[in-house]
Protein backbone atom coordinates (compact mmCIF):
# COMPACT_ATOMS: atom_id res chain seq x y z
CA UNK A 1 0.00 0.00 0.00
CA UNK A 2 1.03 3.52 -0.71
CA UNK A 3 -0.07 7.04 0.48
CA UNK A 4 1.21 10.68 0.17
CA UNK A 5 1.84 13.73 1.64
CA UNK A 6 1.96 17.28 0.47
CA UNK A 7 4.89 18.92 1.65
CA UNK A 8 5.62 22.72 1.44
CA UNK A 9 9.41 23.85 1.06
CA UNK A 10 11.10 26.75 0.92
CA UNK A 11 14.92 26.01 -0.51
CA UNK A 12 16.55 25.46 -3.60
CA UNK A 13 14.38 22.58 -5.22
CA UNK A 14 17.96 20.89 -5.58
CA UNK A 15 18.87 21.09 -1.87
CA UNK A 16 15.19 19.58 -1.18
CA UNK A 17 15.56 16.15 -3.79
CA UNK A 18 18.75 15.54 -2.27
CA UNK A 19 17.47 15.76 1.44
CA UNK A 20 14.55 13.77 0.70
CA UNK A 21 17.05 10.95 -1.09
CA UNK A 22 19.28 11.11 1.80
CA UNK A 23 15.66 9.98 4.13
CA UNK A 24 14.92 7.26 1.77
CA UNK A 25 12.25 9.36 0.03
CA UNK A 26 12.75 8.78 -3.48
CA UNK A 27 9.13 8.53 -4.92
CA UNK A 28 7.83 12.55 -5.48
CA UNK A 29 6.59 14.76 -7.77
CA UNK A 30 7.84 18.24 -7.77
CA UNK A 31 5.01 20.39 -8.95
CA UNK A 32 6.08 23.81 -8.68
CA UNK A 33 8.60 26.15 -7.09
CA UNK A 34 7.40 25.38 -2.73
CA UNK A 35 5.25 22.41 -3.52
CA UNK A 36 6.20 18.75 -3.84
CA UNK A 37 3.67 15.27 -3.60
CA UNK A 38 5.09 12.61 -2.52
CA UNK A 39 4.44 8.98 -2.49
CA UNK A 40 5.58 6.85 0.15
CA UNK A 41 5.06 3.18 1.58
CA UNK A 42 1.83 2.93 4.13
CA UNK A 43 4.10 2.31 6.63
CA UNK A 44 6.36 4.89 6.32
CA UNK A 45 6.69 7.37 9.97
CA UNK A 46 5.40 10.71 8.99
CA UNK A 47 7.77 12.62 11.71
CA UNK A 48 10.57 12.11 9.27
CA UNK A 49 9.06 15.26 7.17
CA UNK A 50 9.51 17.41 10.79
CA UNK A 51 13.50 16.45 10.58
CA UNK A 52 14.05 17.43 6.94
CA UNK A 53 15.26 20.60 6.53
CA UNK A 54 13.94 23.42 3.57
CA UNK A 55 10.13 21.48 5.19
CA UNK A 56 8.41 24.17 6.63
CA UNK A 57 5.04 22.14 6.41
CA UNK A 58 3.56 19.56 5.28
CA UNK A 59 0.15 17.05 5.77
CA UNK A 60 -1.58 14.15 4.81
CA UNK A 61 -3.23 14.16 1.00
CA UNK A 62 -6.60 14.84 1.45
CA UNK A 63 -9.26 12.57 0.28
CA UNK A 64 -11.31 14.01 -2.77
CA UNK A 65 -14.81 12.85 -4.11
CA UNK A 66 -17.06 14.63 -6.85
CA UNK A 67 -20.15 13.93 -5.19
CA UNK A 68 -22.39 13.05 -8.13
CA UNK A 69 -24.64 10.82 -8.56
CA UNK A 70 -25.56 10.01 -12.37
CA UNK A 71 -29.11 9.28 -13.74
CA UNK A 72 -30.63 8.22 -17.37
CA UNK A 73 -33.44 8.89 -15.85
CA UNK A 74 -33.76 12.75 -16.64
CA UNK A 75 -37.51 12.96 -19.08
CA UNK A 76 -36.11 16.22 -20.84
CA UNK A 77 -32.46 17.72 -21.20
CA UNK A 78 -31.18 21.13 -21.41
CA UNK A 79 -28.76 22.13 -23.38
CA UNK A 80 -25.50 23.43 -21.73
CA UNK A 81 -25.64 26.69 -23.56
CA UNK A 82 -29.03 27.91 -21.82
CA UNK A 83 -28.27 26.12 -18.26
CA UNK A 84 -25.22 28.10 -18.30
CA UNK A 85 -27.18 31.19 -20.00
CA UNK A 86 -24.74 32.11 -22.23
CA UNK A 87 -26.95 31.42 -24.87
CA UNK A 88 -27.20 35.58 -26.07
CA UNK A 89 -23.33 34.77 -26.40
CA UNK A 90 -23.91 32.63 -29.42
CA UNK A 91 -26.32 34.55 -31.03
CA UNK A 92 -24.24 37.84 -31.62
CA UNK A 93 -23.46 38.29 -34.75
CA UNK A 94 -19.83 40.07 -34.62
CA UNK A 95 -18.20 37.66 -32.41
CA UNK A 96 -17.14 33.51 -32.92
CA UNK A 97 -17.09 31.85 -29.53
CA UNK A 98 -16.12 28.83 -30.43
CA UNK A 99 -13.09 27.80 -28.51
CA UNK A 100 -10.21 27.71 -31.51
CA UNK A 101 -7.03 27.70 -30.48
CA UNK A 102 -7.87 26.89 -26.65
CA UNK A 103 -6.90 23.78 -24.93
CA UNK A 104 -8.95 22.44 -21.75
CA UNK A 105 -7.96 20.50 -19.50
CA UNK A 106 -10.06 17.77 -18.03
CA UNK A 107 -8.83 16.00 -14.66
CA UNK A 108 -11.91 13.46 -13.45
CA UNK A 109 -12.36 10.32 -14.08
CA UNK A 110 -11.04 10.18 -18.01
CA UNK A 111 -12.91 10.06 -21.33
CA UNK A 112 -14.77 7.72 -24.01
CA UNK A 113 -12.62 8.96 -26.51
CA UNK A 114 -14.37 6.60 -28.69
CA UNK A 115 -17.52 9.16 -28.28
CA UNK A 116 -18.78 10.76 -31.60
CA UNK A 117 -18.51 14.30 -29.45
CA UNK A 118 -14.68 13.98 -29.33
CA UNK A 119 -14.02 13.12 -33.15
CA UNK A 120 -14.15 15.46 -36.35
CA UNK A 121 -15.29 15.27 -39.13
CA UNK A 122 -12.26 13.38 -40.04
CA UNK A 123 -12.43 10.68 -38.07
CA UNK A 124 -9.46 12.20 -35.76
CA UNK A 125 -9.42 13.02 -31.87
CA UNK A 126 -9.64 16.52 -30.89
CA UNK A 127 -8.01 14.99 -27.35
CA UNK A 128 -4.09 15.98 -27.87
CA UNK A 129 -2.99 13.12 -24.91
CA UNK A 130 -4.18 11.44 -21.93
CA UNK A 131 -2.50 10.69 -19.05
CA UNK A 132 -4.08 7.59 -17.63
CA UNK A 133 -2.87 7.60 -13.91
CA UNK A 134 -4.24 3.86 -13.74
CA UNK A 135 -2.36 2.25 -16.86
CA UNK A 136 0.34 0.63 -17.37
CA UNK A 137 0.62 0.15 -20.91
CA UNK A 138 2.91 2.77 -21.50
CA UNK A 139 5.27 4.97 -19.72
CA UNK A 140 3.95 8.07 -17.57
CA UNK A 141 4.61 11.84 -18.42
CA UNK A 142 8.16 12.45 -18.14
CA UNK A 143 9.00 13.59 -14.49
CA UNK A 144 5.85 11.73 -13.00
CA UNK A 145 5.73 8.19 -11.33
CA UNK A 146 2.58 6.31 -12.40
CA UNK A 147 0.01 5.90 -15.41
CA UNK A 148 0.45 6.11 -19.06
CA UNK A 149 0.57 9.08 -21.53
CA UNK A 150 -1.20 8.33 -24.49
CA UNK A 151 -1.12 10.79 -27.27
CA UNK A 152 -3.07 12.10 -30.27
CA UNK A 153 -1.86 9.74 -32.52
CA UNK A 154 -2.07 6.49 -30.13
CA UNK A 155 -6.02 7.67 -29.86
CA UNK A 156 -6.40 7.85 -33.66
CA UNK A 157 -5.01 4.69 -34.09
CA UNK A 158 -7.66 3.30 -31.76
CA UNK A 159 -10.19 4.83 -33.24
CA UNK A 160 -9.66 3.22 -36.60
CA UNK A 161 -10.17 0.27 -34.90
CA UNK A 162 -12.87 1.38 -32.87
CA UNK A 163 -11.35 -0.09 -29.98
CA UNK A 164 -11.87 1.21 -26.55
CA UNK A 165 -9.50 -0.81 -24.03
CA UNK A 166 -6.66 2.22 -24.83
CA UNK A 167 -8.09 4.34 -21.84
CA UNK A 168 -11.57 4.04 -20.41
CA UNK A 169 -13.97 6.27 -18.47
CA UNK A 170 -15.82 3.76 -15.76
CA UNK A 171 -17.48 6.63 -14.05
CA UNK A 172 -18.14 8.87 -16.77
CA UNK A 173 -17.82 12.06 -14.88
CA UNK A 174 -14.71 13.16 -17.02
CA UNK A 175 -16.88 12.24 -20.49
CA UNK A 176 -19.21 14.66 -18.95
CA UNK A 177 -17.56 17.32 -18.37
CA UNK A 178 -15.54 17.23 -21.33
CA UNK A 179 -18.78 17.22 -23.37
CA UNK A 180 -20.45 20.07 -22.09
CA UNK A 181 -16.46 22.16 -22.04
CA UNK A 182 -15.92 21.00 -25.91
CA UNK A 183 -17.96 18.22 -27.36
CA UNK A 184 -18.97 18.65 -31.15
CA UNK A 185 -22.54 17.65 -30.47
CA UNK A 186 -22.27 14.75 -33.36
CA UNK A 187 -24.44 12.56 -31.18
CA UNK A 188 -27.26 14.78 -30.58
CA UNK A 189 -26.60 18.35 -32.63
CA UNK A 190 -28.73 19.89 -29.57
CA UNK A 191 -26.10 19.39 -26.82
CA UNK A 192 -22.85 20.22 -28.40
CA UNK A 193 -20.49 22.23 -25.92
CA UNK A 194 -19.52 25.53 -25.08
CA UNK A 195 -16.39 25.69 -26.56
CA UNK A 196 -17.00 23.38 -29.80
CA UNK A 197 -13.49 23.98 -31.71
CA UNK A 198 -11.10 23.33 -28.67
CA UNK A 199 -9.03 20.83 -27.73
CA UNK A 200 -8.82 18.57 -25.15
CA UNK A 201 -6.11 17.47 -22.37
CA UNK A 202 -7.56 14.46 -20.43
CA UNK A 203 -6.24 13.38 -17.03
CA UNK A 204 -7.56 10.40 -15.54
CA UNK A 205 -7.45 10.04 -12.08
CA UNK A 206 -6.66 7.04 -9.81
CA UNK A 207 -9.48 5.91 -8.33
CA UNK A 208 -9.45 4.43 -4.64
CA UNK A 209 -12.93 2.76 -3.50
CA UNK A 210 -14.73 2.30 0.03
CA UNK A 211 -13.61 5.54 1.77
CA UNK A 212 -16.62 7.64 1.96
CA UNK A 213 -19.08 4.37 1.09
CA UNK A 214 -18.76 1.10 0.19
CA UNK A 215 -18.57 0.71 -3.59
CA UNK A 216 -18.24 4.70 -3.89
CA UNK A 217 -14.82 5.76 -5.36
CA UNK A 218 -12.58 8.75 -4.73
CA UNK A 219 -9.52 10.39 -5.32
CA UNK A 220 -6.75 11.92 -3.41
CA UNK A 221 -5.49 15.73 -3.51
CA UNK A 222 -2.04 14.58 -4.30
CA UNK A 223 -2.95 12.95 -7.79
CA UNK A 224 -5.42 15.64 -8.51
CA UNK A 225 -2.47 18.47 -7.62
CA UNK A 226 -0.09 16.02 -9.93
CA UNK A 227 -2.64 16.23 -12.89
CA UNK A 228 -2.77 20.33 -12.70
CA UNK A 229 0.89 19.91 -12.96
Amino acid sequence: MEKSYIIIYNIPVDRLEENLKNNNINRYIILNNTIVALYVDDSFNEDILDRIDGIIWWERSSVMSSLIELTNNLPNGETVRTAAGTEYIYKNPYITPTGKDIIIAIIDSGINYLHPDFIKSDNTTKIISIWDQESTLKPPPEGYLFGSEFTREEINEYIKRNDSSLSVDNIGTGTIAAGIAAGLGHGNSNYDGVAVDSELVVIKLKSYKDTFAKGKVNYEESDFLAGIK
